[in-house]
């Protein structure tokens, strides 16, 4: 039994029962997890690895602010962050913090109710954190030298829209990385050790029918508006006929 991420920009698409796909890009699914949680794992758990692990090579008891943790890459990161030894902050919504405390994050901060600058500022003695995980734009770049230690990472994977000033980051004389994730098997295989070592779970939150796909779109496009949902959206195509 084996899991991979479809190459994005190498194929067609991924809502098939069947893919041609390279061996270098599949590897042994987890033995401990369903086939559906495990598809929900490559892209984002990957992306997280690929952050953490391959660009803020981020260490033991180093601090991090995982921006976005209740979404699809902030669950994985803050997990794999956690068995790393970090020290976890992450923003969210206050309906999520209970989850995202279990999942591993030491301290969660609701965005819409307090400012996280001023938060973090607080909780870190105005030392700031080491690594930043930009998972939702905006000013993000912008504001995370003042939240930055000095030599501090900010790791994003997202589009940059609009103009950013960065003179807060390079008084810290920060680093940044623009990371869009590339498969390989050996990252699989690294995300698979995890979840067999109960260190990294997926979280499944809705499943589809393949015939039921608008339906998960619809979701997906408008998800930043249902302030309760957080995790995956998977599709079961174990019942299709061919």
């Amino acid at each position: 039994e084996v899991y991979y991420s479809p190459e994005i920009f190498n194929e067609p698409g991924s809502y098939a029962q069947y893919h041609c796909a390279s061996e270098s890009i599949i590897a042994l699914k987890p033995k401990n997890i369903s086939h559906l949680e495990a598809a929900t794992l490559p892209l984002a758990a990957g992306t997280a690895w690929e952050m953490l692990v391959t660009r803020a090579q981020l260490k033991i008891n180093q601090t991090i602010l995982i921006h976005g943790g209740a979404g699809g890459v902030g669950i994985p990161t803050i997990q794999i962050a956690k068995a790393m030894g970090a020290t976890v902050f992450t923003t969210a919504r206050d309906v999520h913090h209970d989850f995202l405390i279990k999942l591993g994050a030491d301290y969660v901060i609701d965005y819409t109710k307090e400012n996280y600058i001023d938060r973090i500022n607080e909780l870190t003695n105005n030392q700031g954190v080491d690594v930043i995980i930009d998972t939702i734009g905006g000013t993000t770049l912008t504001d995370s030298g003042k939240v930055l230690s000095q030599l501090g990472q900010v790791v994003t994977l997202v589009d940059i829209t609009q103009p950013q000033n960065l003179i807060e980051a390079w008084g810290k004389n920060a680093t940044y990385h623009f990371v869009f994730t590339r498969q390989n098997r050996n990252k699989l295989d690294e995300l698979t050790k995890l979840v067999e070592q109960g260190k990294l779970k997926p979280i499944v939150t809705k499943v589809f029918s393949l015939e039921d796909m608008d339906k998960a779109h619809d979701l997906l496009e408008t998800r930043s508006a249902d302030k309760d949902f957080y995790g995956k959206i998977a599709i079961d195509v174990k019942h299709q006929i061919l």
